[in-house]
């Protein structure tokens, strides 16, 4: 269950042998591993060997050898070369197997003998059982079998039959060098010729010498011509002449013969030669054409810088990608560890992809895996640094007063540590309340599914491409849309069940409309008949206004039969609340202030039964309470950073819970939603409010002289509302107030740090994925910073104060 590069890195000291009693025990052998290839579970990693034979054999093998030498001699490309070479033997070179096939081959094998998938994933040291199905393939290795020639499988039979040998004990005697094994080859016969022991080069040359070292024996023998033996062997000129003597005493026989042995040797010894065609022909080329020689020399040298140049470039720019793909993953680890740490939960992976195209139920959840070793805990001091950190914004509030959401630092007196700690404690051992309950799996049948908002989340935008789509969605993608127009399941589903339209607040009866409640509900119970699959999108959902007995009552209206489930999206608190005072004041002829709007705001919030005053976080908490386990979450701002709509998340994501190529298939394939609804300028709403003190102003000047009409008061956001009458000022769809807006002065303020709290309290218990950017600056008109120019701009769209 190795890797081929982990056991190449083997060392002798990486063995770990039991002693014989603990072997019988069932204690294995424990090899450590050094520089596993995925370091995301462990830094250090091990394999624990059960197999008796196969310990007794790596016992017999490390016999000797010292910790820091190498397990296996030969290098990983001549273990791939004897691989291969096994391979042609038996006929197996057309199957493709490599040295990284021995490892889905172990996994293979250990499924069948032990079939246990915990066991399997433990000891192949994988971090999670999906990729298994990658290694599990004992289809595939049937097929492999199958295609195999018949005289493989013979020979595979063949071996077979001497597996019992490898199940019998070791050699007592450790073997020697040269003997048959992994990279040595086979043992050299004694009869081998003189190629096989070494090249005749060498081995002219080691006799050459031991001539050269028998002729300085000859110093002191005179063979006439008054020089020595040696004398004579020191020359090629004398050597010839003492190759033709054929008589004389023993010492003129022997210099004879060494002459002979020497003049035969030297060919082979190095002896100089005789220059060849090709170096005259390279000697002449050099000397006839010396510059294009010059110029070939700067050329080559020139193409081995730039190779250079470029390889270190390459070499540098790939190990700052891997440098900074290192930290990237080191971050990771760190912000999960955190996570945990601090008890928020961490995004939960894609659904599976339903593959024959109709959405069926969810499968059941698998079974937690089996306990694992984890990393070393840190101390109990980080601990408690990081849960104290995390109860600033909730236990600690309720026992010391519900403090400001803004404020971001807990301050603790010396009276008040002691009570701190005791509600860490219980915080310790009780866990962390704002987590998310575990997905509810019971729900069976048709699946209704509903968007809730809240306003000013991109919900009109949603439901105009809901309408306009629904014969697409329905054709291809099998979905139901519950409602035919644009705001239709506000006022026609969701707004008569509204606590203050309801006959009493503890029964569903609605005051009016209730034959179109009736109508809109037998039209969503049809489609749950034909279809798996129905979507409803409505903001009046998430009103404050639908409280828990409103949840109730819809339920016992579509259900039993149907299973229900939630879609909440969230915005940036400041951005949000700037949206809702804009929306709320482009229909009104005399709209409120930004920071007016802020103070009613905050003098108006009460607390829900968690202690959350936040309008998002109670409609959370509520969907929480009546959908455990069935809540969809996501960011309107995070859809906005990775440009995809709020359309594509509702029915790739939430509704068809499609999961790689086919939701990117899915994302693709829904247009992007036009904007519907869209705000005014922030800075318009206050045009409309300056022109209204500017009209007030003239109102006073001239009522002394002439009677001015009041500033008329209109509200447009009733339903059937008439449209805008004339002498009537309002900020939605006039480029007039808009075009002043853009000239008159502003200023920007940045209000995240008050709704850090609340923000970060709504992802912990969501799990959704939090946007990387903040909200944008919220501009509105600064009055201080107006001059008369701008006044006289405001003069243009006020309307004439005569009767």
């Amino acid at each position: 269950m190795l890797r081929p590069g982990e056991i190449d890195q083997l060392r002798v000291g990486d063995f770990c042998f039991p002693e014989a009693p603990e072997l019988a025990e069932g204690v294995g052998l424990v090899v450590s591993i050094r520089q596993a290839k995925t370091r995301r579970v462990w830094a250090k990693q091990f394999v624990i060997i059960d197999s008796k034979e196969l310990v007794a054999w790596c016992r017999w093998w490390t016999e000797g050898k010292g910790p820091k030498q190498r397990f296996l001699s030969p290098s990983r490309r001549r273990w791939s070369q004897v691989l291969v070479e096994a391979l042609e033997i038996l006929d197996l070179n057309s199957c493709g197997f490599t040295l990284s096939s021995m490892r889905g081959g172990g996994a293979c094998h250990h499924f069948k003998t032990q079939k246990n998938l915990g066991l399997l994933q433990f000891a192949g040291r994988w971090r999670r059982p999906e990729t298994l199905r990658h290694y599990l393939q004992d289809v595939l290795g049937i097929h492999a079998l199958a295609q195999a020639p018949s005289t493989a499988r013979e020979k595979l039979l063949q071996t077979y039959e001497q597996v019992p040998l490898l199940l019998t004990p070791p050699p007592l005697a450790r073997r020697e060098p040269g003997t048959p094994g992994v990279g040595r080859g086979a043992r050299r016969p004694t009869d081998a010729e003189a190629d096989a022991v070494d090249r005749p080069e060498v081995v002219a040359a080691a006799l050459y010498e031991a001539a050269e070292t028998a002729a300085k024996g000859l110093s002191q023998q005179s063979v006439g011509n008054g020089l020595s033996g040696a004398e004579m062997l020191q020359s090629p000129e004398n050597r010839a002449v003492a190759a033709r003597w054929r008589s004389g005493d023993a010492g003129r026989r022997v210099t004879a013969a060494l002459a002979r042995a020497m003049q035969a040797l030297q060919e082979w010894a190095g002896g100089t030669r005789a220059p060849s065609r090709g170096t005259l022909a390279v000697l002449l080329a050099v000397f006839l054409f010396p510059r294009v020689w010059a110029l070939l020399i700067a050329l080559v040298v020139r193409l081995l810088s730039r190779a250079l140049l470029s390889f270190a470039a390459h070499f540098l720019s790939e190990l700052y990608a891997q440098v900074v793909f290192g930290a990237a993953e080191v971050e990771q680890q760190l912000v999960e560890w955190l996570q945990w740490q601090l008890g928020w939960p961490s995004p939960a992976a894609p659904p599976a992809y339903l593959t024959n195209g109709a959405p069926t139920t969810p499968p059941q959840a698998p079974p937690p895996p089996g306990p694992t070793a984890l990393p070393t805990r840190p101390i109990d001091l980080l601990t408690l640094l990081l849960l104290a950190l995390q109860l600033r914004s909730e236990k600690i509030q309720g026992l010391f007063g519900d403090a400001p959401e803004y404020i971001s630092m807990l301050r603790l007196s010396f009276v008040e540590l002691p009570a701190f700690f005791a509600v860490l404690m219980l915080a310790y051992h009780d866990g962390n309340p704002g987590a998310p309950a575990p997905a509810d799996q019971s729900c069976q049948g048709p699946k209704l599914i509903l968007h809730v908002g809240p306003k000013k989340t991109g919900t009109s935008a949603l439901q105009d491409f809901l309408v306009q789509r629904a014969t697409w969605l329905d054709e291809v993608w099998a979905i139901g849309v519950g409602f035919r127009e644009v705001k239709v399941a506000a006022y026609d589903l969701a707004i008569p069940l509204w606590e203050e339209n309801r006959i009493e607040k503890d029964k569903c009866e609605p005051k009016q409309n209730a034959e179109k409640l009736s109508e809109s509900v037998q039209y969503i119970k049809s489609l749950l008949q034909r279809r798996s699959l129905v979507v409803v999108s409505s903001e009046a959902f998430g009103s404050p206004s639908f409280t828990n007995i409103s949840w109730q009552c819809f339920k016992s209206l579509i259900e039993p039969g149907a299973c229900l489930s939630v879609v909440v999206v969230h915005r940036s608190a400041a951005t949000w609340m700037a949206s809702v005072w804009s929306a709320s004041n482009k229909l009104l002829s005399a709209p409120q202030s930004f920071e007016s709007f802020m103070a009613s705001y905050a003098g108006q919030r009460r607390t829900d039964a968690q202690g959350d005053s936040d309008p998002q976080l109670q409609v959370l908490n509520l969907l929480n309470q009546e959908f455990p386990g069935r809540v969809d979450a996501v960011s309107y701002d995070y859809l906005e950073e990775v440009n995809m709509s709020l359309a594509a998340f509702f029915i790739c994501n939430a509704t068809l819970r499609l999961a790689g190529e086919h939701w990117h298939r899915c994302q693709k394939s829904v247009p992007r939603a036009r904007v519907v609804n869209k705000s005014p300028l922030h800075a318009a709403v206050d045009v409309v409010r300056l022109a209204r003190i500017y009209y007030s102003a003239r109102q006073t000047a001239l009522n002394k002289t002439s009677p001015c009409k009041p500033w008329p008061i209109v509200d447009l956001r009733r339903r059937g509302a008439p449209s805008n009458p004339d002498g009537v000022l309002i900020a939605y769809n006039n480029p007039a107030v808009a075009d002043i807006a853009k000239q008159l002065p502003q200023k920007c303020e940045i209000l995240d740090g008050l709704f850090e709290s609340v923000t970060q309290k709504w992802f912990a218990r969501t799990g959704a994925q939090r946007p990387r950017n903040g909200s944008k600056p919220i501009c509105t008109v600064d009055i201080t910073a107006m001059r008369p120019e701008h006044w006289q701009l405001l003069g243009r769209v006020v309307p004439d104060c005569q009767e």
